[in-house]
């Protein structure tokens, strides 16, 4: 949620947030931050938080909703107050919100009397806008720092990734009487006492989803399944679950749900299955070197024996730091690279293929091909991917436009994907 449209007075802030707070009296709040998994990890807490019979409302970056019902991103700070007070006349009894770092710039969790605040990671996307990690990491600890006891929230509690290593910096901020929980694939920082110390083991990942075992429940280790793919998104499930069995859910019922759980759009989105005689496409919003790496080797798990495809480019007007590591990654971890157009805006998309190539070793070149034109760039990746290969197409997500040259158009990378293996299918 980005600030408002207007710059408010510090007066203006502290009267909207006192009746922010007001209408939230009785509901449980629940805040997630971070660099990657923000928006599936709030997502999946409010699954979660919904199955267990809570009127439940979400707001991420990308969509919110009040029940089931959806209503327009809340874009500005004064979108979000809107969206608060309808919570309030819908009767929500929890409320789950993705705050990135504009937001916490704003103070935004300072009305919402949070019950749990969540960390996924910190990644190396938006850093450049706060001059350095050291500012960035300084904006996320407002949300565990500022989480107090209160008679709103008599026992909140910070989740934090104990996979992260800034963990330590985000624990030592916390507040007397705020609980710690943490939750992680290998728990490298997660030494710190607790109740409540969640481990993923026995990861096994399969075409039709992800098993793995969550240790450290009271009632014991627990088989969990779901419909997910990539360990990123054993973290974000683990984080939702963390999050729940510590206000107080019942475990196996949560653990059980976790098959259930849907990621949102454009997340890791199985466009067309892997087969024999066409490969398996897959949209992804990965933008960073990370959630590249991440994508990728998500990508192998889902067809261990087939070739991956990679088509990707890098946003324009944004972090170009980024752009030779993303090269590297996709060099390192695909077998084929279509560089392409992302949403270049004001810059030269010939300008960004070149800063991405930087990072591809002469070696790997042989390899990559440019096709600015992300359509065509999909139908080419598409048409020469064999039965049992993935091709994904990275960056975009669900996104429905395209800006270039300063201008926006209308382009989903699932629609082109789907008229590429049309395409593919005609004689």
């Amino acid at each position: 949620m980005p600030a408002g449209r207007v710059t408010p007075d510090r007066l203006a802030l502290a009267h909207a947030y006192a009746g922010m707070r007001r209408s939230l009296t009785g509901v449980r709040t629940i805040a997630v931050t971070g660099t990657k998994g923000k928006t599936s990890t709030t997502e999946f807490i409010g699954q979660f938080m919904a199955a267990s019979g809570l009127r439940t409302a979400v707001s991420t970056t990308e969509s919110a909703r009040i029940g089931a019902t959806s209503t327009p991103p809340c874009e500005h700070l004064e979108d979000f107050v809107a969206f608060v007070a309808r919570c309030r006349r819908s009767g929500i009894e929890c409320l789950v919100v993705e705050l990135c770092s504009s937001a916490l710039t704003w103070n935004v969790h300072r009305g919402l009397d949070l019950d749990a605040a969540v960390l996924t990671n910190i990644g190396t996307d938006h850093i450049s806008n706060h001059g350095n990690v050291r500012n960035y990491v300084a904006v996320k600890r407002r949300l565990f720092r500022d989480l107090r006891a209160g008679p709103a929230s008599a026992r909140p509690v910070a989740i934090l990734n104990a996979d992260e290593a800034y963990a330590g910096d985000f624990r030592s901020g916390l507040a007397p009487g705020v609980r710690l929980a943490t939750y992680g694939l290998n728990g490298r920082n997660g030494t710190a006492p607790g109740p409540l110390r969640l481990r993923a083991g026995d990861i096994a990942h399969g075409a039709d989803g992800t098993s793995f075992t969550i240790h450290g429940l009271a009632g014991g280790p627990h088989a969990c399944r779901t419909r997910l793919h990539g360990d990123f998104n054993v973290s974000n499930v683990l984080a939702a679950v963390t999050c729940a069995v510590a206000l107080g859910g019942d475990e196996r019922g949560i653990v059980q749900g976790a098959e259930a759980l849907v990621p949102p759009p454009g997340r890791f989105t199985i466009i067309a299955g892997v087969s024999d005689d066409r490969p398996a496409v897959v949209v992804d919003y990965a933008h960073t070197p990370e959630s590249v790496d991440c994508a990728l080797a998500a990508a192998r798990d889902l067809s261990p024996r087939g070739r991956i495809h990679a088509v990707f480019g890098c946003g324009g007007d944004c972090y170009k730091a980024k752009r030779p590591l993303m090269g590297a990654v996709a060099a390192r971890e695909a077998d084929s690279i279509t560089l392409t157009s992302d949403n270049p805006r004001t810059e030269d998309p010939q300008a960004i293929t070149r800063a991405i190539l930087r990072g591809i070793p002469a070696s790997r070149r042989r390899a990559v091909r440019v096709e600015l034109d992300r359509a065509r760039a999909i139908d080419l990746a598409v048409a020469e991917a064999r039965g049992g290969d993935v091709v994904i197409l990275l960056g975009k997500g669900a996104e429905q436009t395209q800006e270039v040259t300063g201008k926006t158009h209308r382009f989903s990378d699932a629609q082109a994907a789907r008229r590429a293996l049309r395409r593919r299918g005609r004689p």
